[in-house]
C-alpha cells in the first residue's frame, strides 16, 4: 500500500511519434505556420482594415463633436439670454457679461454688435466687425448705418446724404427727424419749433 498521490494531469503522458504522429513536442512548442507570402498578404489586409476602421471610429467622432459643439453652443445662446431677461436692475445688467441695457424698452437684454463700444469686446462677439474709422462694433455683412459717419467725407453718398447744418449723415431714402434740428432756422418741413424752459425747441 502506498500513500494516496494526486495524479497531474500529464502523467503517465508520453510523447511518441510512433503512438501519437499528429501530437509532437514541436507541434506543441512551435504550430505550423503558414508560407511567407501568405503571411504578408494577411498582414497587408489586416492594416487595411484597421485603418477602414479607424477611419469609420474618427468620422462618427467628428460627426459627434459637431454636434455636441453645436448643441453647446445654442445652450450657452439661451441660457445667456434667460440670464440677461430675468435682471432687471440696470446696473446689474451692465455689469453682467453678454447683456446690455435697452433704454427705449426699459429691460435687460443679450448684447449685440452695437452694443460694443470697445475694439476686443466687439471682436470677441461672434459675426461682429469693428470699424477703426468710426469707432463703431457692427454685424459683419451689413451695411453701417449712415447716421455713425460723423464726418462728411466719409458719409458714403451713394445711399446717405450729408446736411452741412446739421453735420449729420443721413439716408437718402428718409426724412430727418425733426428732434435732429436744433435751431427754428434748421426745423424743416413737416417740423414745428417751439420753445421750452430747457431751451429746446
Amino acid at each position: 500500500c502506498k500513500p494516496h498521490q494526486t495524479a497531474t494531469p500529464f502523467e503517465g503522458f508520453k510523447l511518441d511519434h510512433k503512438h501519437s504522429p499528429m501530437l509532437t513536442e514541436e507541434s506543441l512548442i512551435k504550430p505550423k505556420l503558414t508560407s511567407q507570402g501568405s503571411r504578408s498578404r494577411i498582414n497587408e489586409a489586416g492594416r487595411k482594415q484597421i485603418v477602414i476602421e479607424e477611419q469609420v471610429v474618427m468620422g462618427k467622432m467628428a460627426k459627434y463633436n459637431l454636434a455636441l459643439v453645436a448643441l453647446l453652443g445654442l445652450s450657452l445662446q439661451v441660457t445667456g439670454q434667460t440670464q440677461c431677461s430675468t435682471i432687471t436692475d440696470q446696473l446689474q445688467c451692465g455689469e453682467t457679461s453678454g447683456c446690455a441695457y435697452a433704454w427705449e424698452t426699459q429691460e435687460c437684454r443679450a448684447a449685440t454688435c452695437t452694443d460694443m463700444f470697445d475694439k476686443s469686446a466687439c471682436e470677441l462677439m461672434d459675426g461682429c466687425s469693428y470699424s477703426d474709422a468710426l469707432f463703431f462694433c457692427y454685424q459683419t455683412g451689413t451695411e453701417i448705418p449712415c447716421e455713425r459717419y460723423f464726418d462728411e467725407s466719409l458719409c458714403p453718398s451713394e445711399r446717405c446724404t450729408y446736411y452741412t447744418d446739421l453735420y449729420l449723415c443721413f439716408d437718402k431714402d428718409e426724412a430727418v427727424p425733426c428732434e435732429r434740428y436744433y435751431s427754428e432756422e434748421q426745423c424743416g418741413t413737416g417740423c414745428q419749433w417751439y420753445s421750452s424752459t430747457a431751451g429746446w425747441g
